[in-house]
């Protein structure tokens, strides 16, 4: 008995996708993407230009799937996918020269550990600012030490953690998320006494889930756990944003999902909390 040629199997692993089988997707990539790559930085010239173009290119696929011909070869349609994307860039980069991100965004590097796995950064929005310290999966006494004394040069400063494992989406009872022994250290060291940590945000564990914790000041803090890594593309090109609206004391997100191009609104939606006030206190001094 022969191997199915190509084509069969790109015709039958649409036909899956089309079924709802987005594992599928997986084996169209591992038989196209490497010669795709190469068609696309022979067309740009720029390998990172090339990546990003062949990720989209897969999302198109996936988000086209119930639209796929089987009667035209698959690999026609992929590269047709592409060299659309490739015009489009183009075309965009005419309109929109390239410039420095240090030019338009208030952002700024403050530091990181003699590791260089930890790091502190300051952002500026709505007339103020904000920090994000980020930690390590498994903080040691050293690494937790110098994540401490980051908050205490940065005092007042209202400050957001960042770190690998925290909570975890409790499929039993989704309104209370698990808390890791790592989550709980972390609340321990670092949020429960440091009032400045108003949120955390962590992933490695696949969901979503929220939950506001009261302080050792009695101040409220917000903690989720966002983790896309077992949707397509070990993540679908999923990206929470959060709105910090400080005039009417509200936190606001929502993810938006590459894949199809859509948005909706997540967990936290809405969610009033006590930082609120340490935010407008921290800025006016």
């Amino acid at each position: 008995m022969t191997a199915p040629e190509v084509d069969e199997l790109d015709v039958r692993d649409m036909r899956l996708l089309a079924q709802g089988h987005d594992a599928a997707l997986n084996d169209l990539v591992e038989r196209h993407a490497g010669r795709l790559f190469q068609y696309l930085v022979r067309c740009l010239q720029n390998e990172d230009d090339a990546s990003d173009l062949a990720q989209e290119t897969f999302a198109r696929v996936y988000a086209h799937r119930l639209a796929y011909d089987p009667r035209r070869r698959f690999s026609t349609w992929l590269y047709a996918i592409a060299s659309n994307l490739v015009k489009d860039h183009y075309r965009w980069r005419s309109r929109h020269p390239t410039v420095s991100i240090e030019e338009n965004v208030g952002h700024s590097d403050r530091g990181s550990d003699s590791a260089g796995v930890l790091s502190y950064h300051e952002f500026n929005a709505a007339g103020m600012t904000f920090g994000v310290l980020f930690t390590d999966w498994r903080d040691s006494s050293e690494e937790l030490a110098w994540a401490q004394s980051q908050l205490d040069g940065n005092g007042g400063i209202p400050t957001i953690l960042v770190s690998h494992e925290i909570l975890a989406p409790n499929s039993a009872n989704p309104s209370v998320p698990n808390e890791s022994n790592h989550g709980l250290l972390l609340w321990q060291e670092l949020i429960n006494e440091n009032d400045q940590v108003f949120m955390s945000i962590n992933g490695h564990n696949q969901g979503t889930a929220w939950r506001v914790q009261q302080n050792a000041f009695g101040n409220e803090v917000l903690q989720m756990v966002v983790d896309y890594q077992f949707t397509p593309f070990n993540g679908a090109g999923y990206l929470r944003e959060l709105v910090f609206d400080t005039d009417a004391d509200k936190i606001y997100a929502s993810t938006f999902v590459a894949v199809d191009r859509s948005r909706s609104m997540d967990m936290v939606a809405g969610y009033e909390g006590g930082c609120a006030p340490r935010w407008r206190s921290s800025s006016a001094g």
